[in-house]
């Protein structure tokens, strides 16, 4: 099982453009759940994070915590191409990194299966479940710097395939901490981007 950067490969350079960088509107999440079925059992889970997203606040980060949790890809450029991930959180008071799980076996792709359907079933997976245990282990290898624009924890990664850089907003509710990532060149339309839910109740302090 192998971790994986978010959307394609990472650049080896950090791209220094916060002070461009502005924060996430209630148009911008509508604009997001306008192109999920959020009457689906599955994609209700993420519809309803974008919901809390709105209301939610900016993190509190004590210390080093990792959360898992699970993230919807939704490519909306074309013919609508939706995918589930397992995924976890990294956050320390400097410091973040978002990434997903890939499977790299059938025995994997079924443990996936069996993780994500916790959530959307308004559950959590056990401590026992091979990919929170895999989580729990997660250590920093690409972490970015982050700073606090309006309510959201900000920071943007570099990709090769894109001239301008992805951007992250973070934000924190009663529950969980909501992760909405959006792909730099399509960042106005909102038509490629990640919706990653994590709950407090897998959280892991160092």
């Amino acid at each position: 099982m192998k971790k994986m950067i978010l959307f394609f490969i990472m650049a080896a350079f950090f791209y220094p453009a916060f002070a461009q960088a502005a924060d996430l509107q209630a148009s911008d999440i509508a604009l997001m759940k306008s192109k999920i079925d959020c009457k689906s059992a599955t994609y209700a889970y993420y519809c309803n994070a974008l919901d809390q997203f709105s209301t939610a606040q900016t993190p509190q980060v004590a210390g080093f915590s990792t959360y898992v949790g699970s993230s919807l890809f939704v490519d909306a450029q074309g013919q609508l191409q939706i995918k589930e991930e397992a995924s976890y959180l990294i956050l320390d008071p400097a410091r973040v990194q978002y990434d997903s799980i890939i499977p790299e076996n059938e025995e994997e792709k079924t443990q996936t299966q069996s993780y994500l359907s916790y959530f959307y079933r308004g559950q959590l997976p056990p401590a026992s479940d091979p990919l929170v245990a895999f989580s729990k282990t997660a250590k920093f290898t690409e972490a970015k710097n982050f700073q606090k624009i309006g309510k959201s924890l900000f920071y943007e990664r570099s990709l090769k395939s894109y001239s301008s850089p992805n951007q992250i907003y973070l934000r924190e509710t009663a529950d969980s901490i909501i992760v909405v990532e959006v792909a730099g060149p399509v960042a106005s339309s909102k038509s490629l981007f990640f919706v990653g839910v994590f709950n407090k109740k897998l959280k892991k302090n160092s």
